[in-house]
């Protein structure tokens, strides 16, 4: 058995291997072709797009980036992308590739930037997002589905309405070829524990969801990150030949890239720390640059690494003086750097003027300060800095509304929060919904996971019967019998003698199957929170998608409900009927889930199981309706509040249930009266009702969920 499951992994083995040496063969033939021809003719655009094929050009000019600390990130950057050209964003650590691109995609710079789309004034790219992509630097998918799987679903809701299926799979058989991925389209993407693809095609499957789309704008997030240098190579050389084909406007940020991998890109944007541009043009005028200002470079040296070396300031410089990246961000900003040949020797009187000037008004603003005595000025400190901390959580608070306000208005179309796209209309609510619901069903393929969740509930429900075994219920003794006793024995006659093991039984299975439900919940969302922004940020409607996953998890809460009830029942007195027990369990399955995903949604998916445990205990021990003192005893004002907890009704139901049937003993001696009993503890609704109210809590349990789910966005500085 050993043997043949090793010959079946060398095969699958042997067949990636020999699909990896195919596309890197063809990518080094194609690098090869270009490195011999200096230019590459585009080729006719094989994509679906109903725009313009001439492309998008954006230009930007004065984008700044401060933090509210005062730290610059980004400082007076001006540049633009082409149309049909791949460009570079090339700089070190902290240098703020990643914040430029972002800034661009969603307008998030400080006031006075400019960004010009084909000539159009823009405030971000957000009208363009149904025809763009972003590559983000983590392999940000599914790991459970196949390779087809994870394309074919951001062909479904991203490509145009209009397109059939059969062309939508036909979008996605040509980028699985362009990209190199046929021999593995079949196989998971696995993970750490899970045997899947390689990280290079995981890569390649990151690029082809985006790609699929066939977008006009294409931005990556360090694609090459991770990858040796002929992997890097491959990637680089599929981008270049989508880019040249259907004239893409691509930008990636990029760190340190192989010289064949760097000459696959057109322009560069060379950032230093603080977000300071140094060089903004072709690739190949780049060594000429930095010549022009006093930098010798080996002829044979990666030009990359060597522009690296000078924006880090690590480079020398062959004639004095020398430059730091401060220096050559003024150099390239003097109206003579940016056009190749830059004026050295007044540079650094500029500097010092600037840096005298500076130092003049700081020791004016000490001798207005030093005016003041101590005590004043620390006063005015304190007074200053609490201030300021008010007026931040006011700033910040009147921020989140503002936002929640822009997520509810755009999710259910209230208002146009921006620009509609009106290059592209992508399938509505009912077919993401739809697509959604397909994707969730792929969780019953597993058959480990179905047995895992299914033996927790079975062990759950173990628990429950091992406890309420066999308990039974003893009510007050009929007036007709108390009429002869003493008065000693009269509070038998008023009130239960034995209700005890109803309180605890109920209480503890409530508490059981809301635990149960609640951190089995916790899993559907919390495990794809990255890959929903993803596509949130694509167009996908959250509303859609959490319908779509609670639908495709309803057979699930049925399977779950039923392994669990069919355990607790075993040693479970029940003198009703099996199925209203069934149907009492199956509420609070139904409005625990949802309470999951309000869980998860506010901690996080690994606290959420523990959280689980002491909601579940705060419902049964505050909410029931059964604790000390019982529901009457409370003030009518707050007495409502409990009818809004399933776990009230679902207590009343369960109890109710069963002491309602208890009309006398076997043996007929002893009369008892539930009813009583009942009332006491404010329970007085028919079972039938309480089950109607569980169901109906659901519902509404629902639907905060989702209201939690949509304004999620709302502390995070982009999708709004």
């Amino acid at each position: 058995m050993y043997q043949k499951a090793l010959a079946v992994f060398k095969r699958k083995d042997a067949g990636q291997e020999e699909g990896e040496k195919t596309f890197q063969k063809r990518s080094s033939a194609r690098a090869l072709k270009r490195r011999k021809s200096l230019s590459v003719e585009p080729a006719a655009s094989a994509g679906v797009r109903n725009q313009s094929d001439e492309g998008f050009d954006i230009e930007f000019s004065n984008i700044n980036k401060t933090l509210r600390d005062g730290r610059v990130i980004l400082n007076n950057v001006n540049s633009a992308f082409k149309s049909g050209k791949m460009t570079a964003v090339l700089g070190p650590s902290g240098a703020g590739k990643t914040t430029l691109v972002t800034a661009i995609i969603d307008g998030n710079f400080d006031e006075g930037g400019k960004l010009m789309v084909n000539g159009t004034a823009e405030d971000s790219l957000s009208r363009y997002k149904k025809i763009g992509g972003f590559v983000p630097q983590e392999d940000v998918m599914l790991r459970d589905l196949s390779v087809r799987q994870n394309i074919q679903f951001q062909a479904d809701y991203r490509l145009p309405k209009s397109m059939s299926r059969a062309d939508k799979s036909g979008r996605v058989d040509k980028v699985i070829e362009d990209l190199g991925l046929e021999h593995v389209q079949t196989q998971i993407i696995g993970d750490e524990l899970t045997r899947g693809i390689s990280g290079g095609q995981r890569k390649r499957v990151n690029i082809a969801m985006e790609m699929v789309n066939d977008p006009s704008i294409l931005i990556l997030d360090e694609p090459t990150s991770g990858l040796d240098s002929t992997s890097s190579l491959a990637l680089c050389d599929a981008l270049k030949v989508l880019t040249d084909r259907e004239r893409i406007t691509t930008i990636a940020v990029i760190h340190q890239p192989s010289p064949e991998a760097f000459e696959c890109f057109d322009e560069v944007i060379i950032l230093a720390r603080g977000g300071k541009t140094i060089y903004s043009g072709q690739r190949g005028a780049l060594r000429g640059y930095f010549e022009s200002i006093g930098y010798d470079s080996d002829k044979d040296k990666n030009i990359a690494d060597f522009a690296l070396e000078v924006a880090s300031g690590f480079a020398v410089r062959s004639k004095e003086p020398q430059l730091t990246p401060d220096d050559l961000f003024h150099l390239w900003q003097a109206p003579s750097g940016a056009g190749g040949e830059g004026d050295v020797s007044n540079l650094q009187d500029v500097e010092l003027g600037e840096s005298g000037e500076g130092e003049s008004l700081e020791v004016e603003d000490e001798a207005k300060v030093g005016s003041c005595p101590t005590c004043t000025r620390k006063s005015f400190q304190t007074i200053g800095e609490v201030s300021n901390w008010l007026s931040n959580i006011w700033f910040n608070f009147c921020t989140y509304c503002y936002r929640c306000y822009c997520l509810l208005g755009r999710e259910f179309q209230i208002y146009n929060c921006c620009a509609a796209s009106d290059f592209r209309v992508t399938p509505g609510f009912w077919r993401q919904w739809w697509i959604c619901l397909k994707r969730g069903l792929q969780w019953y393929t597993s058959p480990k996971r179905i047995c895992v969740d299914i033996a927790i509930h079975l062990l759950m429900g173990l628990l429950v019967t091992s406890t309420v075994a066999d308990f039974g219920f003893v009510g007050a003794y009929q007036t007709s019998f108390c009429i002869t006793q003493p008065v000693a024995l009269f509070n038998n006659c008023v009130s239960a003698q034995n209700f005890a093991p109803y309180i605890i039984g109920a209480q503890f299975s409530c508490w059981a199957v809301s635990f149960a439900a609640m951190s089995s919940a916790a899993n559907t969302f919390g495990n794809e929170t990255a890959n929903y922004i993803r596509e949130y940020r694509r167009g996908m409607s959250t509303t859609a998608y959490y319908l779509g996953k609670f639908c495709a998890e309803l057979p699930r809460i049925v399977l779950l409900c039923s392994f669990f009830f069919s355990a607790m029942i075993m040693n479970f007195a029940n003198v009703n009927t099996t199925g209203h027990v069934f149907v009492v369990i199956l509420g609070v399955y139904f409005w625990s889930w949802p309470l999951g995903y309000i869980i998860e949604g506010l901690v996080g998916v690994r606290l959420a199981p523990l959280y689980s445990v002491v909601v579940g205990l705060l419902l049964v021990v505050e909410f029931s309706g059964i604790g000390t003192p019982p529901l009457p005893s409370h003030p009518s004002s707050i007495r409502w509040i409990y009818d809004l907890f399933g776990i009230r009704w679902a207590s009343e139901a369960l109890i109710g249930g069963q002491i309602e049937h208890y009309d006398y003993t076997q043996d007929g001696e002893v009369w008892m009266l539930s009813a009583t009993t009942l009332n006491e503890y404010g329970y007085y609704t028919p079972t039938s009702k309480c089950n109607w109210y569980q169901f109906a809590i659901a519902l509404c349990t629902l639907a905060i969920g989702l209201f939690f789910r949509i304004i999620s966005r709302a502390s995070k500085k982009v999708d709004v």
